[in-house]
């Protein structure tokens, strides 16, 4: 008798396997009620194996091949973490999986430009002048080509930046950027940013007794502190930012060519450090999870690195060692969970359209989102930390 063979393939996308079955048609025959193993034998459960982040495949092909044409409109950020990028002129909003996709905003050319969402990713600023959330549009009112302001958390109600002349630091209210107040604490600041507690603001300057380094100050800027200082001109912070934990901050210091990526310590202002690089290292960019953190290395005309910091070994990863990652500019975007890390890759620099790839620490796998975008960034919902206990007679260690 002629036989015809069916196979079954069922593609599981998030775990990047491929499993078959195959069953065989057959004349009919008298069915038989007899088990072929004993029930008694069968086992009650076969569990999977526990995974604690989605497998990757490092796949050149992109999840996304197309972003939607239509009409645009701001919507809640999608559970599980969100991939924003900007195509042409309009906000464009992913899954990580590439399932969901839509468009959250019409763009004006000077709109287009590098987005951070607020802690609880119902708003965004788009460069230093523009603010989009559920009520509309509107001005942020900070200077396009000064320093970054930063969103205060724990709610992201206010926005805070020093002025392009670093002599003052202003607070803008989200809602209504005309509100203002002067919570200026030192001589001059070149960046300051919120604790993830909400309760502090962190300064990198100069305070009024001339002394240089990284400063913090209640949020109305007031009963300053120093918790790093600088022993010479020679020595410069280039980037500050708090871990998620709250107890601790990253910084980069530099003098000439040797930059440094440290860890500070809140509680007793103890300093470790966690690598040493020729040329710039600039963009540090916290994880979700605490002890997390990475950063990019290396020169904006050239081929650009990114590194991870790993938590258990305390070392630093190179990320995008693998092709067809291998060999481009690699740039952080922002973290997704304990083990996977949104970046931009490019043929080179660090500025101008990209490829969205996320990159997982846990095998350094990747898997690649979009190609050929521009302005990525992370919308996730972050959890307030608690204020750091600083020990009172801690004294702060000069570099």
């Amino acid at each position: 008798m002629r036989r015809r063979q069916v196979c079954l393939l069922a593609l599981v996308a998030t775990l990047g396997t491929v499993t078959a079955a195959c069953t065989m048609d057959t004349p009919a025959t008298q069915p038989s009620m007899v088990p072929l193993i004993d029930p008694a034998k069968l086992p009650i459960a076969t569990p999977a194996p526990p995974t604690s982040a989605v497998l990757l495949s490092d796949s050149a092909v992109p999840l996304i091949g197309a972003v939607p044409d239509g009409e645009c409109a701001f919507s809640d950020a999608i559970d599980g973490g969100e991939v924003t990028f900007v195509v042409g002129d309009h906000l464009i909003g992913a899954s990580v999986d590439g399932i969901t996709l839509r468009c959250l905003a019409a763009l004006t050319t000077a709109q287009r430009s590098p987005a951070r969402w607020s802690p609880i990713a119902n708003r965004v600023l788009l460069g230093n002048d523009t603010i989009i959330d559920i009520t509309g549009t509107r001005p942020a009112r900070f200077d396009p080509a000064g320093p970054r302001a930063e969103w205060e958390y724990p709610n992201g109600d206010n926005l805070i930046a020093p002025s392009a002349s670093g002599f003052t630091v202003t607070r803008r209210a989200a809602l209504d950027t005309s509100q203002q107040s002067d919570v200026t604490f030192l001589a001059s600041t070149t960046q300051v940013i919120s604790h993830p507690s909400g309760q502090l603001l962190i300064a990198v300057g100069t305070a009024r007794d001339r002394s240089r380094g990284i400063f913090i100050a209640s949020p109305q800027g007031q009963t300053m502190r120093p918790v790093l200082l600088l022993r010479t001109a020679k020595v410069n912070i280039a980037d500050v930012a708090a871990d998620p934990a709250g107890d601790s901050l990253y910084f980069v210091d530099s003098s000439g060519s040797n930059f440094r990526v440290r860890r500070l310590t809140l509680t007793d202002l103890s300093v470790a450090d966690i690598a040493t690089v020729q040329g710039p290292a600039q963009q540090l960019t916290p994880g979700v999870e605490p002890g997390s953190v990475a950063w990019r290395a290396g020169l904006c005309n050239s081929i650009a690195e990114t590194y991870a910091l790993d938590s258990q070994s305390a070392k630093p990863v190179l990320v995008g060692t693998r092709p067809p990652m291998k060999g481009k500019s690699i740039s952080p975007v922002g973290w997704l969970d304990a083990s996977r890390l949104v970046v931009i890759a490019r043929p080179i620099g660090c500025d101008g359209p990209g490829d969205i790839w996320i990159w997982n620490k846990a095998d350094t796998s990747a898997t690649l989102l979009v190609q050929n975008v521009a302005y990525p960034s992370i919308r996730l919902l972050h959890t307030p930390a608690a204020a750091p206990n600083i020990d009172i007679g801690a004294q702060p260690l000069r570099l």
